[in-house]
């Protein structure tokens, strides 16, 4: 059996074992509407909208469906991202799961793996690992964020993404973002970050910006875990 239909069949058992003794609710949910672009050539771009929606089976399981669009600046392709994590809480700060997605440009690629995440209110830390399948060729996605709040409301976050194909192509995102919630729903953020790219023995680093809003609701204020996808991680094409 291969690991994409253990993890499958895993995720199924988390999500569908709870659910004949407990009560299904909608335990959080986020609408995150964000721009970004690239500082030495603005037309390289990208509008982002990324939603998501967490069902709670009980204190410990739930599953999370996440929703994304895409929209480029230099080219007319949109692209989306369609994601399912299936979450098991091991305490009231951390939590565990596996996902399976899809991105959507100009083709297809499947992706599934797992992730980890810990929440202590003032400071959240996220980590995840994946393998892809995109039309004849393969890879890997990894990444790891953490974020600590400031106090009046202001926090800081790091993050570092990174994607391998088999064919030759490498990158790296590291981002750093500072945030400002409004209300317990609302928050806004500006972030600066790095985008390095190696290819054929070819290589580059680029500098980009990005800005946006985010809406939280539920009673955990927000899904579990961030979006995931290679789209999510390209600041702009």
């Amino acid at each position: 059996m291969s690991m994409k239909s253990i993890l499958l069949a895993l995720g199924t058992t988390i999500c569908l074992f709870p659910v004949a003794a407990s009560a299904v609710e909608l335990s959080g949910a986020s609408l995150d509407l964000g721009y970004s672009a690239f500082s030495d050539d603005n037309d390289i771009s990208r509008f982002a909208a990324k939603g998501a929606v967490e069902i709670g089976f009980s204190s410990s399981f739930a599953t999370q469906i996440d929703l994304s669009f895409y929209s480029y600046g230099s080219t007319s392709d949109n692209g989306s991202t369609v994601t399912a994590h299936a979450i098991y809480r091991a305490s009231d700060v951390s939590a565990f799961g596996v996902f399976y997605g899809q991105d959507d440009l100009a083709g297809t690629a499947d992706y599934y793996g797992l992730e980890a995440g810990y929440d202590l209110g003032g400071f959240d830390a996220e980590i995840y690992v994946a393998a892809f399948d995109d039309t004849g060729s393969e890879g890997t996605l990894f990444g790891l964020s953490a974020r600590t709040g400031l106090g009046q409301g202001f926090g800081l976050g790091l993050s570092l993404d990174g994607a391998s194909y088999n064919l030759g192509l490498d990158l790296t995102r590291l981002a750093v973002q500072a945030d400002y919630t409004l209300s317990p729903m609302t928050t806004l953020y500006a972030e600066i970050g790095n985008l390095d790219a190696n290819a054929f023995g070819l290589s580059g680093s680029e500098t980009f910006f990005g800005i946006g809003a985010r809406i939280n609701l539920g009673t955990t204020r927000g899904a579990t875990f961030s979006n995931r996808g290679l789209l999510a991680v390209l600041p702009g094409l």
